[in-house]
């Protein structure tokens, strides 16, 4: 008997000693956890699940751990477990319905929403994340309305006041956000999550230093590294560049694999002047992340910037171009491999082997003489490469076409482009620092290189439409553009919007959203593209030979045999903000003329006059007047607004 109470005796204490390791365990966990270290609390949690895989506290710890290191699918994982452990817990089905949401499975997420809600109507955590859903609708008024609404009901709730912070930031409206801060402050003031949004409020404000005030308790309080991180970015914006790069430094001695310290220390290397430090930081964090746009454009920014043309370097850049121009030739993408094959050439005009591959693309494309002019250009800067040369003399010896032996060689001009400015708004949303300059930077590339239209002027401006409208009038632009922008994670979207600069009127507004690789590159190749379709054709009279007239424009800007054009007066056209957004005085018609032959940059055809007097003069313009709206640009978001999966994110980091 007494051998079997020392037995059962002995079984308790092995039960209780254990049960305090676990409750030690999971002590350890969730101080880390609101610690943000993560790591250490998956680590901690683990332990206690090997005391007891059926607790549902250690599940549930790990769960939401897991969330937090954006490792979703194992969130899932860990909250199933708990849900089959206490099926009737709606805090539970709330949690597993964001980790949904963060999986982008929407609808389920907002299925399980509804189903607590018709067991707790006021239930706060199905109502916020049914109010997180409603972004995914680009409904980002309502979301904030849902979200004030809830707080009545729960005024003291963090995740409720950082939210409305966090949108209320993204809606630029800072004051409302201001008092939100602050009173999340005041009531949770050692929290770290609440004094990480702090600091992201007011690097967003641009307070600077209001930031700093809440780094400083923010560093003590948390002990996840990304901090320091933050800490250098911030230091970054109030130009402390030695200082960011020594946090920096010792933030790379702990985490030495993340892209985003590597773009950090890039910036600020290029600030200082050690663009070679630059180059090869950079190149690093695209070796980490080779999708990541914005570190691909910066590193071709500091190499047109600060690096010759013949420069080596420059190919580590342009070859890209290159292998991504023979994949989309090889896939018959003709003319998405020629705008690879261009940028390319931009980065590193010498490079033989993009110079053949723009060459060998144009003559697929059927532009026969550009192809010719670019191998004259090979063989110029390549000492008369033999090859070249027989190809050459092979061309040479193909009869030209009659439009050709006619008129003779094609003479290139802009003199009917129209001129746009274009403004890029510094107050849209960037994911990157410096981001804005980087947009700058690439606008300028596409919005160059347009057959209809060429760019005299892009800048950065504070989204003041009178100081863009001004500006545009000062330099007498035809057009004037202000974009706007939003970087995601994963999505990259674009506004572009088209004012004629007279009036300042808007005439034409184009969005896109783009996911996936080369986005930002999507983005405004399209916008350019459909800008330059968007434009009247506008041509003039090179040459006349009795009723046929010779006009310099053709395949490149769409003239096809048939087109028929009216011809008026040299200059005697304007723009108007409406279809077909341009006319001319009456009295200055002269005539029409119907193209018979075209070739690429000039065109054939025969001129009948208007009256018995024949007017026409070398210079003289040709026009069409399109009435009916031809719009071949993207098709346009949804009337919500876009798709603003950063702020979804940003969201789901608040718990």
């Amino acid at each position: 008997m007494k051998k079997k109470l020392f037995l059962i005796q002995f079984l308790y204490l092995v039960v209780a000693l254990n049960s305090v390791t676990i409750h030690d365990f999971i002590e350890s966990g969730n101080k880390n956890f609101i610690k943000q270290d993560y790591y250490k609390a998956v680590e901690q949690y683990k332990e206690a699940l090997k005391i007891n895989p059926e607790d549902i506290r250690s599940n549930r710890g790990l769960s939401d751990s897991f969330f937090m290191l954006g490792e979703y699918d194992e969130a899932l994982l860990y909250i199933d477990k708990c849900i089959s452990l206490d099926r009737k817990n709606l805090e539970l089905l709330n949690n597993k319905a964001r980790i949904l949401t963060a999986l982008e499975q929407y609808p389920d997420a907002a299925e399980i929403y509804q189903e607590v809600i018709e067991k707790e109507m006021y239930n706060v955590g199905a109502q916020s994340g049914l109010a997180e859903l409603r972004l995914v609708n680009g409904d980002v008024k309502g979301s904030l309305f849902e979200f004030e609404k809830i707080l009545k009901f729960s005024p003291n709730s963090r995740r409720l006041l950082l939210s409305l912070v966090l949108i209320n930031d993204r809606q630029k409206n800072f004051i409302k956000a201001d008092e939100l801060i602050q009173k999340a402050i005041q009531l949770y003031p050692l929290d770290p999550v609440v004094l990480e949004t702090s600091v992201r409020h007011y690097i967003l404000k641009k307070s600077y230093n209001g930031a700093l005030l809440y780094m400083d308790e923010l560093a003590k309080s948390s002990s996840n590294p990304d901090i320091m991180l933050l800490h250098a970015e911030l230091l970054v914006y109030l130009e402390k560049l030695e200082e960011a790069l020594d946090i920096l430094t010792e933030y790379m001695k702990i985490e030495k694999d993340n892209p985003e310290a590597y773009y950090l220390g890039t910036l600020i290397f290029n600030r200082i002047n050690e663009q070679d430090k630059a180059l090869s930081l950079i190149k690093r964090g695209l070796d980490l992340r080779p999708d990541e746009e914005i570190y691909r454009f910066f590193g071709e920014q500091i190499m047109n910037d600060y690096f010759l043309f013949k420069d080596e370097k420059r190919e580590n850049y342009s070859s890209w171009y290159y292998e991504q121009g023979k994949l989309l030739e090889s896939q018959y993408f003709y003319e998405k491999a020629k705008t690879y094959y261009s940028r390319g050439l931009d980065l590193d005009p010498f490079s033989k082997k993009l110079r053949l591959a723009y060459a060998n693309i144009l003559k697929k494309l059927g532009y026969r003489e550009r192809y010719i002019k670019e191998l004259e250009l090979v063989n110029s800067q390549n000492n008369q490469d033999p090859e070249v040369t027989e190809t050459l003399l092979i061309e040479d010896s193909i009869p030209k076409a009659p439009l050709y032996t006619k008129w003779g060689e094609e003479k290139w001009n802009s003199d009917n482009h129209f001129s746009v400015s274009a403004f890029i708004n510094v107050e849209s949303q960037e994911k990157n620092l410096n981001s804005s300059n980087v947009i700058l930077d690439i606008a300028s590339r596409f919005l160059s290189s347009q057959v209809k239209f060429y760019n005299d002027k892009i800048d950065l401006f504070s989204g003041n439409f009178s100081d863009a409208f001004n500006d545009a009038r000062s330099i007498d632009s035809d057009y004037f553009l202000i974009i706007n922008f939003n970087e995601g994670s994963r999505t990259f979207s674009l506004q572009g919007t088209l004012h004629l600069t007279k009036s300042g009127r808007e005439i034409k507004k184009i969005s896109y959203l783009k996911t996936g690789n080369n986005r930002i590159f999507n983005c405004f190749d399209n916008l350019a593209k459909d800008l330059d379709n968007f434009f009247p054709v506008v041509g003039s009279v090179i040459d006349i030979k009795s009723d046929e007239i010779l006009i310099n424009i053709g395949k490149m800007n769409g003239v096809e045999t048939e087109t028929q054009f009216d011809v008026i007066k040299k200059g005697s056209y304007n723009l108007i903000p409406d279809l077909p957004y341009i006319n001319f005085d009456k009295e200055k018609y002269l005539g029409r003329m119907k193209v018979n032959s075209v070739g690429e940059a000039m065109s054939e055809g025969v001129f009948t006059a208007n009256s018995s007097f024949n007017l026409l003069n070398i210079g003289d313009n040709v026009v069409i007047l399109n009435n009916s709206e031809d719009d071949n640009s993207s098709k346009y978001l949804e009337t919500h607004g876009i798709i603003d999966t950063e702020l979804i994110s940003q969201l789901l980091q608040v718990n």
